[in-house]
């Protein structure tokens, strides 16, 4: 049996890693060399999966496809791809927030535990540019060399598609919904005024909005910048709001809470302030787990005397700092000018693929796997399992499909 795996990503090759020998597998690359992606991942780290996979709610960390991956989270956990790796020698450690990485720090060593398994031919520098379906056989063209055919089809190609590949595809009754980004940074009008404290880290904010009665909100650390924010806290936001983001073109309202704490409980913080320290002037003494030059920059804004003390902080003056670390208005007025963002999301409607196998449900013997379907999640290695769990069960399902073992 002949096997097309248009993308050698890591959702195409760990699911050639785990096909049986005896399938014939010809693996399609359109840009120059293998995990390419997968190679810049964590920041060259390779941040492989998370352990609160195998704990939490997938709605924590997929805005899309969460409800198509509960099961399928199940059969191939975050342990289970922590064993695979160690069973080929790679060390493994856990660090904050549940997140996996290599011993080494290096994605290299991912890369290589993968590789060195792959039996198939790679073809690099070959994209699949059509596919066409003769009764039970595909063929495909790659750029550049005459057509090819095969039984099986799995297409593993991540967030872009090429438009005339696509609508072969659509014409074969699959729907494609808009690939936009996801896991992106954020200008705010606010970022050019002079007391923006670009350069600060702040420890745990919630950043919140309303969009046309959809509320959305995302606690983590933030980076305040030049432009205006970044960190966990805004790509959380950013990939749970990307498509009301893009409708609105990236020019929309938002909160943030820089202390991630109700409104109505920041007062229990100055009255314990008022009682310990009472003597200490509010400029020199911050509350809350902020940085003190930021803490200034409020305490000016509040327009608070520099000789103020706790003792003499009146109720009226604690609302204006309440407000403003609380329930901080500003406007995005764009992505980041970085254009950092690999994420997308978008792609092959899930709901026209069978979790159970990977195959889709218009046409048997093809198959899709992780971004190029319309899946996507926060930072912290939950992209990556995704692409390990789909690639893991088109696997399985082949393998015990087409057992021709004697």
């Amino acid at each position: 049996m002949k096997i097309a795996i248009v993308g050698a990503g890591a959702s195409g090759i760990f699911c050639a890693t785990n096909l049986d020998e005896h399938f014939d597998i010809t693996i399609f690359e359109a840009q120059s060399a293998p995990l390419k992606k997968l190679l810049l991942t964590g920041g060259g780290r390779c941040n492989f999966t998370n352990l609160n996979i195998d704990t939490l709610p997938p709605k924590d960390f997929y805005p899309r496809g969460a409800g198509n991956l509960r099961k399928p989270l199940k059969r191939f956990s975050a342990k289970a791809i922590i064993d695979f790796f160690e069973n080929r020698g790679v060390k493994t450690k856990v660090e904050d927030e549940g997140r996996v990485f290599p011993v080494s720090d290096k994605s290299t060593t991912i890369a290589n535990a993968l590789l060195k398994n792959v039996r198939q031919k790679i073809v690099c520098n070959s994209p699949i540019v059509s596919i066409k379906k003769n009764g039970d056989i595909f063929e495909l063209q790659p750029a550049n060399e005459s057509p090819k055919k095969f039984d099986v089809v799995i297409f593993a190609v991540g967030g872009r598609w090429f438009e005339a590949l696509k609508n072969q595809l659509q014409e074969l009754e699959h729907c494609f919904l808009p690939e936009i980004p996801s896991l992106y940074a954020l200008s705010l009008d606010c970022a050019n005024l002079d007391d923006w404290k670009s350069g600060t880290t702040i420890p745990c904010a919630t950043i919140s909005a309303d969009f046309d009665g959809k509320k959305v909100s995302a606690s983590g650390a933030l980076l305040l910048t030049h432009f205006g924010i970044t960190g966990p806290a805004t790509l959380k936001f950013s990939a749970f709001s990307a498509e009301e983001l893009y409708a609105k073109n990236y020019n929309s309202k938002i909160n943030i809470n820089f202390v991630s704490i109700r409104e109505d409980k920041v007062a229990e913080f100055f009255k314990i302030a008022r009682q310990k320290e009472p003597k200490k002037l509010i400029k020199n003494f911050c509350p809350f787990e902020l940085p003190l030059a930021f803490w200034q920059s409020v305490v000016e804004k509040s327009e608070i005397a520099d000789t103020t003390t706790y003792a003499n902080l009146s109720k009226a003056t604690e609302a204006k700092i309440t407000k403003i670390l609380t329930n901080f208005e500003c406007s995005i007025i764009g992505k980041s000018p970085s254009k950092g963002e690999f994420v997308t999301c978008g792609g092959v409607d899930c709901k026209d693929v069978d979790f159970s196998s990977m195959q889709s449900r218009k046409v048997q013997n093809l198959f899709f796997l992780g971004e190029c379907l319309n899946i996507d999640a926060i930072t912290g290695g939950y992209n990556l399992h995704s692409a390990w769990t789909t690639a893991h069960i088109c696997s399985e399902y082949l393998n015990k499909t087409y057992n021709f073992k004697i």
